[in-house]
């Protein structure tokens, strides 16, 4: 696909790129699998949203990527709720990798093509002025994560100022990946580029979506529509958690 760089600078392609993206159905990511015997990662993530908000697994199947992306949000803050360790935040730091690896596998796709072309300069120079009052529930965060990507780009930027928004994905991806370089000998340092690396991605999915949507996805919406239980910071703390390690993750279980 020819995209005209001179679209990349406006600002209604941009949210057009960004409410195309959200509005893809989860059916036309969730079509791949590792081996036969593994399940597929939206298959992970739909039984954890089964088992927080009580909503049918094959309705998790039916809903778009924006309604996906509001639900792990809450699960987020869920975990943020319940648990003071990192535990629960890495459990779902592993769920947005399983989507930014649907993302990945299905580069093919029109609304992921696009998304993935936007000239990542321009992007986050809007996403920086929309920040303060953006729709999310952490402005000031969304505005740290802003400068942090900013920073962690900048020599790539100056580099290339077209670069895409899917060239800075698969830097933030490498930076992901620090952890199994077996040289490393700092290796509390490398957790905490780990974690950026996560959170930087899952905010350019998540997060920065709902600064540019003019109609936010909002998880108590999505909920109801699928007949689920109240929101999670609402509802009572299950006895049992699932952790699933980011190791996991990058072996594909």
């Amino acid at each position: 696909m020819i995209l005209n760089i001179d679209q990349f600078s406006d600002l209604h392609f941009i949210k057009q790129a960004v409410r195309d993206l959200m509005k893809l159905p989860l059916v036309k990511l969730a079509s791949y699998s590792t081996q036969t015997s593994e399940k597929k990662g939206i298959d992970i993530i739909a039984e954890q949203i089964e088992k927080y908000f009580h909503i049918n697994i094959r309705d998790c199947k039916d809903m778009t990527l924006g309604e996906l992306v509001a639900l792990m949000d809450e699960l987020d803050t869920y975990a943020q709720i319940i648990s003071a360790d990192t535990d629960s935040e890495d459990e779902i730091r592993c769920y947005s990798a399983y989507v930014r690896k649907m993302l990945v596998l299905n580069r093919q796709l029109p609304e992921v093509q696009i998304y993935n072309a936007i000239n990542v300069k321009e992007y986050l120079g809007y996403l920086n002025t929309l920040c303060i009052g953006s729709n999310t529930r952490y402005p000031a965060n969304d505005k740290r994560l802003v400068v942090k990507l900013q920073m962690k780009l900048a020599k790539a930027i100056q580099q290339d100022p077209t670069i895409s928004l899917g060239s800075a994905f698969d830097i933030l991806d490498r930076k992901a990946c620090a952890f199994w370089i077996p040289w490393c000998n700092f290796i509390d340092n490398y957790a905490e580029q780990i974690r950026d690396a996560y959170d930087m991605r899952w905010w350019l999915i998540a997060s920065a979506s709902d600064i540019i949507l003019s109609y936010p996805y909002t998880a108590a919406d999505i909920i109801e529509r699928y007949k689920g239980d109240l929101p999670l910071t609402t509802a009572p703390i299950p006895d049992e958690q699932t952790a699933i390690s980011s190791q996991d993750i990058e072996k594909g279980h």
